[in-house]
């Protein structure tokens, strides 16, 4: 539990605690980070703000039980510790500009040295090297410390995009021959890697959207059954509620199949579906505790279509991490049965099949449920916002088309042969340029998409200083109980994410009661976009006065289309608010793309 985390933390870094009990709160902690799913999210948060202690000994002992859970608790923690949040305080640690000046010289050198290992012991996570390269270009780091026992961090496989190796060695050989039937036959084979590789990214963004959807669509029933705690319920939240509810029921089977085949090809993605399932299960009781009553209509649409109602966003901007799945190695279960038959009929079975802590402790897996903020900046304000777009992070996976082109580098043709074969062939022929032409002309198909893959919008940051708003006319959200709602085009986007379209919501009150606890969830409902709302820097809009300047709260939200056919966005918002009592203001808006 999350007491038990706090108070292992607490002890292992407390400096009046022995050091051998010391060392046993450490190992108690990392016990606790392997065994739970949400734990080294936790741990390394309060272990970040214990950084910054004044005490220089408790300093000390904070970083002597972040090196210990780096080296024991696996990928989970690396993950954690590599997001801006944690490396933030490393660099207020440091920083004259922060911290310092009063931290310790001792303190410092093992910081440096956690660090310069970090950068060097697992380069697949960019941001370690980022930031000790900006405190080496700021002379907070003067020169790398001596590190005898570097040992390197395997990053986590990447599985490789033809399973089969038997059709890439054939492809190879194909490639290498000059007759021209087996050029064609190459040319056969690479069209229909390509169209497989469109399948499976349509299925992964499927299940991305089906997931983050579900667990939007959770958080706001959960949200609006925790208001009706306080508040009677209209009707028409009522509906929503019910809505939603429904929503929830039909998309469980699907989830059960989704965590199947997690399972089945070892997907990074397992824990995050089985927490949104976990979420699911809950909202879907509490709601039937509430409303006992309350029956499925026997016209309740299928879950696949049921699923593209999404009354919420993902707040923290968390897209659910994928991995491409590797080819099945066998399982008690078909997940081609599963497939086929009618998930309401499978969800039985599934409970049976699907052992849900098994698999939550079988994934060493980062959950990538909170985002990243900015790497703060530790230079004069004219140089901040070029700091900033240095150290944005683009994660990127490589697609499909980038190991064909590899693969087709690696046959040599010289240009004498492949002028003797065009003139000697008939029309039918094909040479290694038509090979090239025809890939051109199947990936061309795939870009957009890729663009969506390579890009989470989780990782992406940016902020309001740095946005450019366009010359277009705003688009009014909604106006009601003396609070209005206005988005705003922006000009340019996060630096690399051309394919993003870049929005500003702006929320203003002409009440002349303050309003608190604002909370706005926006998310769009169109199929294949995927959208992220930043949290605002504040949740209270004052009272307001025609005497004083108005007060406004904005928000960044960014728009990723993965189809060039997508022309125009549905989103869905929830606003919650309190004035005198609790409020809340629901509906759509449509934004031409």
């Amino acid at each position: 539990s999350m007491a038990c985390i706090v108070a292992n933390c607490a002890r292992a870094t407390d400096p009046f605690v022995a050091e051998e009990d010391r060392i046993k709160y450490v190992d108690a902690l990392c016990e606790r980070i392997i065994e739970e799913a949400e734990s080294p999210q936790i741990a390394i948060r309060i272990l970040g703000h214990k950084l910054l202690s004044p005490e220089q000994a408790e300093a000390m002992n904070t970083l002597k039980a972040i090196e210990m859970c780096v080296r024991r608790c696996g990928a989970r923690v690396h993950n954690e510790i590599a997001k801006f949040r944690f490396l933030n305080q490393i660099v207020r640690l440091l920083s004259p500009k922060y911290n310092g000046e009063v931290t310790s010289a001792e303190v410092k050198a093992q910081a440096i040295e956690m660090l310069f290992v970090w950068q060097k012991s697992m380069r697949h996570l960019t941001k370690f090297k980022q930031v000790y390269d900006m405190l080496k270009e700021q002379k907070v780091i003067l020169e790398d410390p001596e590190v005898s026992d570097l040992i390197r961090i395997t990053p986590p496989c990447r599985l490789a995009t033809f399973e089969d190796e038997e059709k890439a060695n054939l492809l190879s050989q194909l490639l290498k021959s000059n007759n021209p039937e087996d050029l064609q036959a190459a040319n056969r084979l690479i069209k229909s890697m390509v169209r497989s590789e469109e399948q499976k990214m349509e299925r992964l963004h499927k299940r991305i959207d089906d997931v983050e959807k579900a667990n939007n669509n959770c958080r706001v029933l959960n949200e609006i059954l925790a208001y009706c705690n306080t508040e009677p319920m209209s009707e028409r939240e009522g509906e929503l509620a019910a809505e939603l509810y429904t929503v929830l029921v039909e998309m469980r089977p699907s989830l059960f199949r989704y965590a199947g085949e997690a399972a089945e090809y070892d997907d990074a993605a397992l824990a995050d579906i089985l927490a949104v399932n976990d979420a699911v299960n809950k909202a879907v009781e509490q709601y039937k505790n509430l409303f006992p009553d309350h029956k499925l209509s026997a016209k309740t649409s299928p879950a696949k279509e049921l699923v593209s109602v999404d009354y919420s966003r993902n707040r923290n901007g968390s897209s659910l991490s994928t991995s491409k799945a590797a080819s099945s190695r066998g399982s008690h279960v078909s997940i081609v049965d599963l497939l086929c038959n009618d998930p309401e009929a499978n969800a039985v079975d599934m409970t049976n099949v699907i052992d849900r802590d098994a698999l939550r402790a079988a994934s060493n897996v980062n959950r990538g449920s909170s985002p990243d903020v900015a790497l703060i900046c530790i230079s004069s304000s004219n140089e901040q916002g070029g700091r900033e777009r240095r150290h944005t992070e683009n994660d990127s996976s490589s697609s499909a088309l980038d190991d064909l082109s590899l693969l087709l580098d690696q046959s040599v043709f010289s240009s004498d042969t492949a002028k003797k074969e065009s003139t000697a062939k008939d029309d039918h022929s094909m040479s290694k340029g038509d090979i090239h032409s025809s890939l051109d002309h199947s990936s061309s198909k795939m870009m957009r998409p890729s663009c969506g893959a390579r890009l989470s919008l989780s990782s992406i940051s940016f902020s309001l200083e740095q946005v450019q708003i366009a010359a277009r006319p705003p688009l009014l959200i909604f106006d009601e109980n003396f609070i209005r709602g206005m988005l705003y085009f922006s000009q340019n986007s996060p630096p690399g994410t051309r394919c993003i379209t870049t929005t500003v919501i702006t929320m203003s009150s002409t009440n002349t009661i303050a309003l608190t606890n604002i909370r706005l969830s926006v998310c769009a409902k169109t199929p294949n976009v995927q959208s992220r709302l930043f949290d605002a820097e504040s949740d209270v809009l004052p009272a307001f006065s025609p005497t004083s300047a108005q007060s406004t709260i904005s928000q960044i939200l960014l728009i990723l289309p993965l189809s060039d056919s997508i022309e125009t966005v549905e989103f869905d918002f929830v606003l919650l608010f309190s004035a005198s009592s609790p409020k809340m203001i629901s509906g759509s808006f449509s934004l031409h793309m």
